[in-house]
C-alpha cells in the first residue's frame, strides 16, 4: 500500500510536471542563446574576410556549409535587386529546429 495516497500522488506528479517545464523552458533559452552566438558568428565573419575571400572561408554555396560551434551553416551571398550591395543569407540548425538570418554587405 502507497504511503502517499492519491492525493500525495497527485502533489507528485504535479511536481514532477512543474519540474520538466522549468527544465524544457531552461533548455529553449540556452538554445536562443546558441542561435544567437551563431548568428554573431556569422556575421563577424562576415565582416571580417576580405571580399575575394568569401567565397572560400565561408563555404559559400557549398553543401556542407560552415561549420561553427559543431553547427553546420549554409550561407549565400547575392546582389541586392537595387543592385547597390550584396546581401548574405544563411540557414542552419540547431536542437531540431532551423534558424536563418541575413545581412546586407557593401564591398
Amino acid at each position: 500500500r502507497s504511503h502517499f495516497g492519491s492525493r500525495g500522488v497527485q502533489h507528485v506528479v504535479y511536481i514532477l510536471q512543474k519540474l520538466e517545464n522549468t527544465f524544457l523552458r531552461g533548455q529553449q533559452v540556452m538554445q536562443t542563446i546558441q542561435a544567437e552566438l551563431i548568428h554573431q558568428a556569422i556575421r563577424k565573419q562576415i565582416a571580417e574576410v576580405p571580399f575575394h575571400d568569401h567565397k572560400r572561408v565561408l563555404q559559400l554555396g557549398k553543401k556542407g556549409g560552415l561549420e561553427l560551434s559543431g553547427v553546420e551553416a549554409r550561407i549565400s551571398r547575392r546582389l541586392a535587386a537595387d543592385r547597390s550591395h550584396h546581401v548574405f543569407h544563411w540557414r542552419f540548425n540547431l536542437g531540431g529546429q532551423q534558424f536563418t538570418g541575413l545581412a546586407p554587405f557593401m564591398a
